[in-house]
């Protein structure tokens, strides 16, 4: 009888809680890298805007790294970060890198286009009202070059 019940409280909150895709407007500040036992640290400031009624919490999480369909690492991410409910915020995200083998090759290439393909795979864990939750990312942007400067420059 309790699993019943379990299931159907289960079932109302998931129906209550419409979810909207929380939008990135834009990366803000990319601290130099350092690196530190053979990783890639890094601190991003990403401005994210959340119109769900309800806080996010993207828990630590790792995901794939590509760049023109070239694999050049994995990111983790090793904090949680909150995102506050129907809000504009700048938040940090603390970052944490290995790189792939032959991955300095792909940068140097990069930094001679103007343009490349950022593609991010994997799942993000994250958790609304203490239910956990985990999405599958599998993302792909053009960005200028201009925006990857700091982390070339930092690696090369």
């Amino acid at each position: 009888m309790k699993y019943i019940l379990l299931a159907l409280t289960g079932l109302l909150l998931s129906s209550c809680l419409k979810y909207q895709d929380i939008e990135i407007k834009g990366i803000e500040k990319v601290q130099t890298p350092r690196f530190e036992n053979k990783e890639l640290l890094i601190d991003i400031d990403v401005r994210i805007n959340n119109v769900n009624p309800y806080k996010i919490k993207v828990k630590p999480s790792e995901l794939q790294v590509y760049i023109d369909n070239d694999f050049i690492g994995t990111v983790f991410l090793d904090e949680k970060v909150v995102i506050r409910r129907k809000a504009e915020n700048t938040y940090t995200a603390k970052l944490r890198g290995k790189m792939a083998d032959g991955m300095l090759m792909t940068m140097m290439r990069v930094a001679l286009k103007s343009q490349v393909t950022l593609q991010l795979k994997g799942e993000l864990k994250g958790a609304v009202y203490g239910f956990p939750s985990k999405l599958d990312v599998d993302q792909q942007r053009v960005i200028e070059t201009a925006q990857l400067k700091g982390l070339i420059k930092g690696l090369l």
